[in-house]
């Protein structure tokens, strides 16, 4: 098997973690010799009574798994390592395979080091997960995004993957002759600007623009520029796909209606080649019924008796648009207004997805420099005791992963909408018609 997908257990150095920390702060979060960080986050405000909280639950006397939000790219992981840093000096943290394992032997060897955790997508993922309910039950904590793949939504915390339930409550179960307490510990974080970036956004849209050459418009607002950036995107799929639009139709409708008509035709061409269907709950929009074909064609085109398939390439490309297509939902801005936080976290989808014109634009994909300067908002919310959890119902642990999650996602949205509603007061900088509504 190709080292992409081999797990590999992570071999923490400490001492390299320790000379990471100040790189972190100095070169990316918050910037050294009077030049700011990479990412632009000028502090983090984390108060005194969510710091206890965290601490409380993420000790050597506990197993925890730490769930935090996932709104960017590069920076969650900086944070994260802060967090680290500060309060959880031994915690593993999971990462894609791609990039623990896609960088050579150097790279892999120095993020394993990092202690990561290769997230090897199917079966492969098993050893993973054991070793991560193994490394937690030795007193040291485990950080996974339960979200999955980042979704640039500051306000929204996207469906969760079931892999820290699934975890937390095996170890629970092995604990409970130790005694020995198992929980998830929800983290979220927001930031906000701290200063007017009007100027630096209608100059990110103008590169954005250019690069999908696309004839731009100041007199727009920027939200509305941003409209007409997934409109265009959306049309040029739907010509690809040959897929007929409604003229004046409102973009969400637009929207499912492709979402609808590439989903059938990736669904029969699934069941052309005999794919396994996968277990699921019944969709009930077309968003989650088009990401649950993605993970279908995905598995399917995973087995290597498929790649000689003459099906395989259109599978692949209409389950790589049908992914592009989710990972923006006009329903994640239902007010009447958008935010400055909010256009930036959209262009930086839009140029990730979409901009591919030279190695500026992949290096931005893995290094998204923001419109201006941040400060990062960290809260904790009341942890998930999950070994007293599964005690209070034990009848029920064959579901309980999906009632567990659903539980660690309303705190983490709760947390942040409060965050959302305190950094809303006072708040001078300027607002946008939502043109989504």
């Amino acid at each position: 098997m190709s080292r992409l997908l081999t797990f590999v257990p992570p071999r923490p150095r400490r001492w390299l973690i320790g000379l990471l920390t100040p790189i972190n702060r100095g070169v990316f979060l918050h910037g050294m010799f009077g030049r700011p960080g990479l990412m632009g986050i000028e502090s983090i405000e984390f108060p005194a009574g969510d710091k206890a909280r965290f601490r409380d639950a993420v000790h050597p006397g506990t197993a925890a798994f730490i769930a935090p939000n996932h709104p960017e790219f590069l920076t969650d992981w900086l944070l994260d390592k802060e967090l680290s840093a500060r309060h959880a000096p031994s915690m593993a943290s999971w990462a894609t395979h791609g990039v623990v394992n896609g960088m050579g032997a150097l790279g892999q060897r120095f993020w394993l080091a990092n202690n990561l955790i290769a997230q090897i997508p199917g079966a492969g993922g098993a050893a993973g997960k054991n070793y991560s309910i193994g490394w937690a039950l030795a007193g040291h904590a485990v950080l996974l995004h339960p979200e999955g793949s980042v979704a640039w939504t500051v306000d929204t915390v996207q469906p969760l993957f079931p892999g820290v339930a699934d975890m937390a409550i095996e170890a629970a179960g092995r604990a409970r002759a130790s005694g020995r307490r198992v929980l998830i510990v929800p983290v979220v974080w927001r930031y906000r600007f701290t200063r007017d970036v009007h100027a630096a956004l209608e100059r990110e849209l103008d590169l954005v623009e250019r690069k999908l050459e696309l004839a731009g418009n100041r007199d727009s607002t920027p939200a509305a520029r941003v409209l007409g950036l997934y409109s265009a995107m959306l049309a040029r799929d739907e010509a690809r796909w040959s897929v007929h639009a409604i003229t004046g139709m409102p973009f969400a409708n637009r929207q499912q209606a492709l979402l609808v008509a590439l989903a059938q035709r990736l669904d029969a061409g699934l069941d052309d080649v005999g794919a396994q269907r996968i277990e699921a709950a019944a969709a009930v929009n077309p968003f989650e019924r088009a990401q649950q074909l993605v993970r279908r064609a995905d598995r399917w085109a995973r087995d290597t008796a498929n790649r000689a398939s003459d099906a395989r390439a259109e599978i692949r490309a209409l389950a790589g648009t049908l992914r592009r297509i989710t990972r923006f939902n006009p329903l994640w801005y239902p007010h009447a207004t958008l935010s400055q936080e909010q256009i930036a976290e959209n262009l930086k989808r839009l140029r990730a997805d979409y901009c591919s014109t030279g190695w500026r634009d992949d290096l931005h994909r893995f290094v998204p420099r923001p419109v201006g300067p941040r400060v990062a908002h960290v809260r904790v919310p009341e942890p998930i005791d999950v070994s007293a959890w599964i005690d209070a119902r034990p009848a029920d642990t064959a579901s309980g992963a999906t009632v567990l999650l659903a539980l660690l996602r309303d705190r983490m949205q709760t947390s942040l909408d409060q965050l959302a509603d305190d950094l809303s007061v006072g708040a001078g900088f300027r607002t946008y018609p939502n043109p989504f509504r």
